[in-house]
This record gives C-alpha cells, structure tokens and sequence, in this order.
C-alpha cells in the first residue's frame, strides 16, 4: 500500500475474508472498519466504530468509481453516492441501511411483488439509465443490475444503482442492450423465468395485455416488427401504463389480471388443478398435499357478471397443465 502500487483485487479478496473470519479490523479508505457481512460473492457490509456508521463496500476500478461519482451528481436518487474509496485496493463504499430497509437487488428480483412495485423499480432504473445514455454510457448489464433497494418507512421504494454496469465493453454496447436487459429483467420478474433468445417469445398471460406488449417490444419481438430506439421512449411507455393501472386499478380487468400473477406465484409446488362444477370453483393440489385456493381466485369466480375473468384464469389452467 505504501508504494501506491495497485493491490490485486484477488489477494485483497483474501484478506478481506480472513479479517471477516477472524473478526480482526482493517485500515481501508483512512478508516479503521469492521466486516460485518458478506453481501454476495464480492461485497461487505462494514462498520464504522468511530463514525457510528455502515457502508456497503464492493470492488471498482478507478475510472468506474469517478465515472459513478459523477452519475451520483448528475442523479443522486438514482446512482449510489460514494462514501469513501480506497484507490489501492480498488474498493468503494456506500452508505449502508439498517436490515429490512434495504436489501440487494438480486434478492428483491426473486421476490414476488405487487405489479405498481416492479413498475416503480422498473421505472426507477430507467430514469438512471437514460441519464447515463445522454451522456455516452450504456449500462449494458440490467438483466439483474447491482443494486440497492430502499424501502422507507413512507413511500415507495427506492432504486438505486451501484455500478456503471459493463463500462470495460462500452465501446461494443449500444442503448439497445439496455432496452433488453431492462425489458428482460422485466419478463423474469413476473415468470421468474429468462426469455428465449433463440425460441419463439412465450407471452406472459399472467399480466395485463399492454404491459405485456411493452415487455415483447423491449425484447425485440414484436408482432409487428417495431423495437424500441431510445429509453426514453421505453420509459415512456411505462409511466403510461403505470400512470393507467393505478387509475384504473380497481377495474374487473386489472384484478383479474393480479390476481392470476399472485395464482402463478403458488406453481412452485403445483400438482393437479381441476374445475369442481359442484363447489363452482377450482381444487389445486400442491406437494405439499394440501388444497389452496387463493382468495382473489375465490373473488373472481364468485363474480356471475365477469364470465371472461373466470375464462382468463381457465386459460391459465390450460397453460400450467400443459407445462406440466
């Protein structure tokens, strides 16, 4: 450290899981922290005694650590500020919450949310990135973008980024990487399954029909040959149908529609499903031996008036079985 050549981010990797091991503090940034945690395969949770602080701290090379920091001053809700870095060994930290207020974006992608919640994150990380296309950067890495998500104790969450994505290939990436990746890291959240980049597109029957040509858009498959050539016009195009679904979110065809995306979260443990004609509604069988039918699916059956949202969930059923 002392002759400021630069520390192999391998040999610091070592040392860092020793002294979390050991439990032994180490001088990083001027500070003297304590490891409390690991966050995933390459980040720490850190204390400051001294400070009385937490940060999150992850590996960044020089210029993706100025290159951040200058995303932090362009858009400081949507880009991580930098707390401190320590150019020698190539580590930033950034201020880090108390558990169950913040969490890593990887685990919030395999969590099942409310359709507003994806479209807030989703929205949230389109704002960040178009900020970073109008000034030359591409992302090129949203299909599970490293990041934080904030949940306050009022209001919705809040999104924010953590690296500058790709930055070593933005030479070989254009904007339509990230029109992709957000678009597939959209699709997986509602079938926690990757779209095909070689089959046929499998549409999601699970969400509502607008939302979901916006995602088949993104993904380059349109029915009718047209893509998206900006983010902006992306993000465009989200906020709308936001904008419409919180408006319009107590109609029969929105209720239906999230009602069989939370229906689909149960499939895990799936078995059998069949129509009772004499209970009017339908047993599901799960692994676990049990029967469960989700009250919103009990709602919408119950409802003589809404004959196509009970067609909708049939349709569902056909498309489960036939998976299986």
């Amino acid at each position: 450290r002392k002759s400021g050549i630069p520390i192999s981010p391998i040999l610091t990797h070592e040392v860092l899981n020793i002294a979390f091991e050991s439990k032994v503090p180490l001088n990083i940034g001027g500070r003297k922290l304590e490891l409390q945690k690991r966050l995933g395969e390459s980040g720490w949770v850190v204390h400051d005694p001294d400070q009385k602080k937490d940060y999150a701290m992850m590996f960044a090379q020089p210029e993706e650590a100025q290159r951040l920091t200058n995303l932090h001053k362009l858009k400081p809700d949507g880009f991580a500020e930098t707390a401190f870095y320590d150019a020698a060994l190539s580590l930033r930290a950034v201020p880090y919450f108390s558990s169950g207020q913040q969490i890593r974006f990887y685990d919030f992608l395999d969590e099942h949310h409310s359709l507003s919640e994806w479209l807030n994150v989703t929205i949230q990380i389109a704002e960040s990135v178009t900020v970073m296309h109008k000034h030359r950067y591409v992302h090129g890495d949203l299909r599970a973008p490293h990041a934080m998500i904030q949940r306050p104790e009022e209001g919705p969450v809040r999104t924010l980024l953590l690296n500058a994505g790709a930055y070593a290939w933005e030479s070989e990436l254009t904007p339509q990487a990230d029109i992709y990746g957000l678009t597939n890291m959209l699709y997986y959240a509602f079938t926690k399954q990757r779209p095909s980049s070689t089959d046929p597109y499998h549409p999601i029957h699970t969400i509502p029909f607008e939302l979901e040509k916006i995602i088949r858009k993104g993904l380059e498959k349109s029915l009718d040959g047209s893509t998206y050539h900006s983010m902006d016009d992306l993000l465009g195009d989200l906020k709308s149908f936001h904008k419409n679904y919180l408006i319009d979110q107590h109609e029969d065809k929105n209720e239906a529609a999230w009602a069989m995306y939370e229906f689909q979260s149960h499939l895990q443990f799936f078995r059998k499903l069949s129509w009772n004609d004499g209970t009017g509604k339908f047993d599901i069988e799960f692994s676990q031996g049990t029967v469960l039918i989700p009250a919103d699916i009990e709602f919408l059956l119950k409802k003589q008036e809404s004959g196509s949202q009970k067609w909708g969930v049939i349709l569902l059923a056909v498309q489960v079985l036939s998976a299986h």
